[in-house]
């Protein structure tokens, strides 16, 4: 009997399923586009999500999570499903606690493979897509040629990443950045720029964000001056822009802070301004909350001893960078993420330009701000963090 009524029930959530899909699919212009994944390296019940990009913004909506906008990973197998709005749109793929994403490119009707390794760092970026699109080609055309030049350059990042941060590790990192940028800028110099072109360049131009050399800038400008006026409104486009060029470069110790419009958890619009002139310093981080190594590697103990110790004199301001789709779950479900007591504020955009300004490649960084608004100083280091703040603020 017990047999039966699973049966049962197991027959009436699938037909449920299947009229919801239905239901959905008689509203559609276009055939679903489906994501089949056979990956390794994944833990089972992994969440994985589908995203999909706003236009020609750096921003992404959440796909119907009812309708197969997400699945979880089960023998390393998922499968994620959408109903288009248009011809070519533009999706991500993105894991809990993953670092990196990966960008697809599909057909309304096809039906996508991905294949692929969870890195030790949660990056997903590489995962490999099979499908008719010429831009899965193309992508993977990088793919293919960034794993040739990535494996020793890998290994050797992983011995510098050992150094004490200093004038030599920068030296050493700068020499390393230069062989990067220098073995992709000849891969890119004569290929199609479309939006692959324009995504591999962003990542490409984060690599000399610290460097005065300015031989890679030039490389760099020469590949941005192959963009079309077509491509002028991407923003992704436009943060190579504000990446190479030395009106939007980061910001230097003794320059006053840029300011931007930031929401907090309620919703509520907010400026770095508001910082400037209460007489209080501002140690300003910015991190994430979905990435597992940044928030692994977040010096939270020392933190909470600066909250307690010298709120009095410091405010402190968490610029979280996640996209807005899992900033608005932080906001619902503050168990879950975690939530600090002092000030938390997220651009709707995941931040990038925030971080591209004062020089935070990826979270955590801690900037460290005067009452005035100008900036004293930076660092990305996990440690001594309590006597980086004393030396900054004079405590």
């Amino acid at each position: 009997m017990m047999k039966i009524i699973i049966t049962s029930l197991l027959a009436l959530l699938t037909g449920s399923s299947h009229a919801q899909e239905s239901k959905v699919a008689e509203n559609q212009a276009f055939k679903p586009v489906v994501f089949e994944g056979n990956v390794t390296g994944v833990a089972d019940s992994t969440i994985v999500y589908l995203s999909v990009r706003n236009g020609l913004s750096d921003s992404y909506s959440g796909c119907n999570l009812a309708v197969g906008g997400q699945d979880t990973i089960i023998g390393g197998k998922f499968r994620l499903m959408r109903y288009p709005q248009k011809e070519n749109e533009q999706y991500y793929i993105s894991v809990i606690n993953g670092k990196r994403g990966l960008n697809v490119y599909a057909y309304p009707g096809t039906t996508s493979t991905i294949t692929g390794k969870m890195t030790r760092s949660m990056r997903i970026h590489n995962w490999r897509v099979n499908n008719n699109h010429p831009l899965t080609k193309e992508d993977n055309a990088y793919k293919g040629y960034a794993k040739k030049i990535w494996n020793g350059y890998d290994s050797l990042v992983n011995v510098v990443d050992q150094l004490p941060k200093g004038a030599e590790y920068n030296r050493i990192s700068g020499i390393l950045d230069s062989v990067y940028i220098a073995r992709m800028y000849d891969f890119m110099k004569d290929r199609e720029v479309n939006s692959v072109y324009i995504r591999r360049l962003l990542n490409v131009a984060t690599y000399p964000i610290h460097s005065e050399n300015q031989m890679l800038y030039d490389k760099l400008r020469k590949l941005y001056s192959r963009i079309p006026i077509d491509y002028a409104e991407d923003q992704f486009a436009v943060h190579v822009k504000k990446l190479i060029y030395p009106e939007y470069l980061p910001l230097h110790a003794g320059e006053m802070i840029t300011d931007f419009k930031l929401f907090d958890h309620d919703g509520k619009e907010h400026h770095l301004k508001e910082f400037c002139g209460n007489g209080k310093y501002l140690l300003m981080e910015i991190n994430s909350r979905t990435c597992k190594g940044c928030v692994e590697h977040r010096p939270i103990k020392e933190l909470n001893e600066i909250y307690n110790n010298y709120s009095d004199k410091v405010d402190m301001l968490l610029v979280n960078c996640d996209d807005y789709f899992f900033w608005q779950q932080e906001c619902k479900d503050p168990k879950k993420w975690g939530r600090d007591p002092w000030h938390e504020w997220n651009d709707h955009q995941g931040s990038r330009l925030v971080m591209e300004r004062y020089g935070g490649v990826s979270g955590p960084c801690f900037v460290f701000i005067d009452p005035d608004g100008k900036m004293l100083g930076r660092t990305d280091s996990m440690t001594g963090l309590v006597e980086e703040v004393k030396k900054y603020f004079k405590l």
